[in-house]
């Protein structure tokens, strides 16, 4: 499994050290908090945010995973905790962490395709043929 550590110190978040987490993982990331005593008594919920979106993971034991969705395609993450107790929420600093980019079961260097400008060009040029055929067919009926 890849790691990334994290400690939390009252509402600040920080990295400890991590292993290079590449796009395109899957159940492959594991983040480990550790928590201040300020944490103690709180349910605890991860947030992972990128450009794709925002989700939220329970930490149990200090633990838990980085979703799939979050890294499938981002460039950087962004880390937080959330922590609920009795009436009270708090939340922490979010810490950057960038993802690299990773090979994908296709052979892509990133999970977008990207068609080259020739390709553009030619799938124009097949629309565009097959439009001038539909109004050639309909003049000629």
């Amino acid at each position: 499994m890849l790691e990334v550590h994290i400690r939390v110190h009252k509402t600040h978040c920080e990295i400890l050290k991590h292993d290079i987490v590449p796009n395109g993982c899957v159940n492959a990331v594991v983040c480990y908090f550790s928590f201040d005593s300020f944490w103690d008594g709180f349910d605890m919920l991860a947030s992972f945010e990128s450009a794709y979106g925002t989700y939220h993971e329970t930490i149990v034991d200090g633990k838990c995973s980085m979703r799939n969705e979050i890294i499938e395609h981002a460039s950087s993450v962004r880390i937080g905790v959330i922590g609920v107790k009795d009436n009270v929420t708090v939340t922490s600093t979010m810490v950057p962490f960038e993802i690299d980019v990773g090979a994908n079961k296709d052979g892509s260097k990133d999970g977008d395709y990207h068609p080259t400008l020739l390709e553009q060009l030619l799938q124009l040029m097949q629309e565009t043929q097959k439009i001038a055929e539909s109004v050639r067919d309909d003049a000629a009926a």
